[in-house]
This record gives C-alpha cells, sequence and structure tokens, in this order.
C-alpha cells in the first residue's frame, strides 16, 4: 500500500504531518516516498514511456535530479522495452537536470530514455529548466 489510504501506490504523506507529499513516489512494487530507509524514494528507473506522443513532466515539491538520454542498465527492469524505437545517439551518461517545484519539461518520452536519479539537495545543480 501507499500508506494514505488511496491505493494509488504514491504516498501524499512525507512525514511532517500535513498531509502534502513533497517528493516523487513510485507506483510499482509500493515504493514511496515515506522511508528514509527505502532505496527507490524518489527514483525512477531510466526507462522509455509508452508510444502517446508528447510527455509533460511537472514538477512539485522537493528538487529532484532528473537524467534525458541515458538507457536503462541492462539487467533493470526496463533493458528491454522498446529499446528499438529509441531515438539514436542516447548515450551514458546523459544530460542531468535538476527540477524544481513549479518546472515543467516537455519531451517525446516514448522516444528519449529518462530517469529521476533521486532528491537534489539544495543549491545543488544550477542549470535547472524553468
Amino acid at each position: 500500500g501507499d500508506g494514505d489510504g488511496d491505493g494509488d501506490g504514491v504516498s501524499n504523506e512525507d512525514g511532517d504531518g500535513d498531509g502534502v507529499g513533497d517528493g516523487v513516489g513510485m507506483a510499482a512494487g509500493g515504493n514511496t516516498v515515506r522511508g528514509g530507509n527505502n532505496t527507490n524514494c524518489g527514483r525512477m528507473a531510466s526507462h522509455l514511456d509508452r508510444p502517446v506522443g508528447w510527455t509533460l513532466s511537472v514538477s512539485v515539491g522537493r528538487p529532484v535530479r532528473f537524467n534525458l538520454g541515458r538507457p536503462p542498465e541492462p539487467r533493470g527492469m526496463y533493458a528491454n522495452y522498446a529499446a528499438h524505437k529509441a531515438a539514436e545517439g542516447q548515450h551514458a551518461p546523459g544530460i542531468d537536470l535538476v527540477l524544481r517545484s513549479g518546472d515543467a519539461l516537455l519531451f517525446r518520452g516514448h522516444a528519449v530514455f529518462h530517469a529521476v536519479d533521486g532528491f537534489a539537495d539544495d543549491g545543488e545543480g544550477e542549470e535547472a529548466v524553468g
């Protein structure tokens, strides 16, 4: 479960008691933002989206490290999903950005590998999109 009772797999709580979340949750496997001991907290492995056109990502809450263009790990859960549809020229390490609350990113999610690599510390990465 997600800990907030709505069953969506994403916690709306950040532990401060106000009921407002402040980060990214993972819908798969019950990984949520709630605990500091959760290795997936604020992370989403590099992947491609299903082919639906443009992807609009809007950041709400804590700043996160976002990566564009880094293919999935060879043994990762997304290693083989639609890799043949990826845009050419993508390779590690990709491009790292810090997305802060209110930032928006529009890209072709079905063709551009993308990941969330965790929460960014305040002041980290002056290359924020915005």
